[in-house]
């Protein structure tokens, strides 16, 4: 009964106001902390330090088509149907999810191919469902491969990280994301409803677009410092998808840089260089995020008054 009712309430207008305020007020402690931080860096020095090369943009550009891209490419090998004409459902729900709230854009892609595709709510549902379980299954092992891979290379940067979390926290690191891997696989019988076959098809496109993003990411930092060793970058890149991979928290991107901020001033890099490179995506994240969002309000506006199959 208390479980009920405090459902109702939570579906409720208070529950409603209690969570648009609470995104709010993240939203603005997110700005404060990461204004803060750069403020201690100086904002006329991160200023001075944006990158000016067009390859780094261009690189930018090509990391965040990545994700739509291949999301598209999964459900139209899961669904047997064309779905590059709604490519831009797939940038809109990436929008949603980076730049509003995790999975925000999982339950958007719903509404959309339930009433745009005229597919059943359940099969849309449950297919939604195991490519993200899928997805975090490589996205922890990738982590578990970049602590490998910065643990086997060392550097003052990882001997640093070390001194301040601890070899302990790293183990145990290691230990979620290696058990986050293995249970849902050992349960994936009770946990998914594709086959053996699409899965491993799911997992094949999820790693190549993990691969891919990576590779762009590091790519665009050491296009503006060169000199930084591949282990900073790792740890940096690692830091950004442990973030990346926390549930239902509001845009990520700010949270990014506000990590990426601690971690630099831990690893002892170039405060000023690395902060303008992340401050760059962010803001460019943001505007692009901002522009598909308006484009998201039109498109479930098409398909609202399309009849649902269940």
């Amino acid at each position: 009964m208390m479980i009920s009712a405090m459902r109702r309430q939570w579906h409720g207008p208070a529950g409603r106001m209690l969570r648009r305020w609470g995104a709010r007020l993240w939203l603005l402690a997110m700005l404060a902390l990461v204004g803060w931080q750069l403020g201690g860096i100086g904002w006329r020095t991160l200023w001075d330090a944006l990158p000016h090369q067009p390859a780094f943009y261009l690189l930018f550009t090509l990391r965040y088509l990545a994700i739509p891209v291949s999301d598209m490419l999964i459900y139209q090998f899961l669904w047997g149907i064309g779905l590059w004409r709604h490519l831009d459902v797939f940038l809109q729900k990436r929008a949603l999810n980076f730049g509003v709230l995790g999975y925000a854009g999982e339950a958007y892609f719903v509404c959309w191919a339930t009433g745009g595709l005229a597919r059943p709510v359940r099969a849309v549902a449950m297919a939604v469902k195991d490519v993200n379980i899928l997805s975090a299954m490589v996205s922890n092992l990738f982590t578990l491969l970049c602590l490998a891979l910065m643990t086997g290379a060392g550097g003052l940067a990882f001997d640093r990280l070390v001194a301040w979390v601890g070899t302990g926290s790293l183990l145990a690191l290691a230990g979620v994301c290696v058990s986050a891997t293995l249970l849902p696989w050992c349960l994936r019988r009770h946990l998914l409803v594709l086959t053996r076959a699409q899965c491993g098809h799911v997992l094949f496109q999820h790693a190549v677009r993990l691969v891919v993003v990576s590779v762009l990411q590091i790519l665009q930092w050491a296009l503006v410092l060169p000199a930084v060793s591949l282990t900073s970058w790792l740890l940096l890149l690692t830091a950004s998808m442990v973030i990346n991979r926390l549930p239902l928290l509001p845009n990520k991107d700010l949270l990014v840089v506000g990590g990426a901020l601690v971690v630099v001033d831990v690893a002892g890099l170039p405060e000023a260089a690395v902060a303008a490179v992340f401050v760059a995506n962010a803001g460019l994240s943001q505007l692009f995020n901002g522009l598909l969002l308006l484009g998201s309000r039109r498109t479930l506006a098409r398909v609202r008054a399309t009849p649902v199959t269940r």
